[in-house]
């Protein structure tokens, strides 16, 4: 017998294993209908966040060969805010930049078991 409540975004499951938790992700699409303008926004928007996830990938790369020390992810949000001086770079929300940098950190953790 299973019975899922849902308690706080998380559901809780009960069964013959006794009480647990488990998450339940959702995913929600939309379609956007852009301007030519809207899509070259875009477009810069994903190349910007290309190019700053292969330099951070590079520096984290460069640090380990170099001096087998690790660059954590508050040391490129400092960086970040550094290139944000840039109008190109503070042109787009910091917390979509600030999203690449953590998922790129989250890869790290993931392959490296940390």
């Amino acid at each position: 017998m299973k019975i899922y409540r849902n308690v706080g975004g998380l559901y809780l499951l009960v069964d013959g294993l006794g009480l647990r938790y488990m998450t339940v992700i959702q995913t929600r699409s939309f379609r956007a209908y852009l301007s030519a303008a809207g899509h070259r926004n875009l477009d810069d928007c994903f190349r910007q966040l290309t190019w700053l996830w292969n330099r951070a990938l590079c520096k984290r790369r460069q640090a380990w060969d170099r001096d087998e020390t690790s660059v954590s992810l508050y040391d490129q949000y400092k960086e970040l805010t550094i290139m944000r001086e840039d109008p190109e770079w503070s042109r787009f929300a910091v917390g979509v930049q600030r999203s690449t940098l953590k998922h790129l950190d989250d890869a790290f953790g993931a392959f490296f078991g940390a």
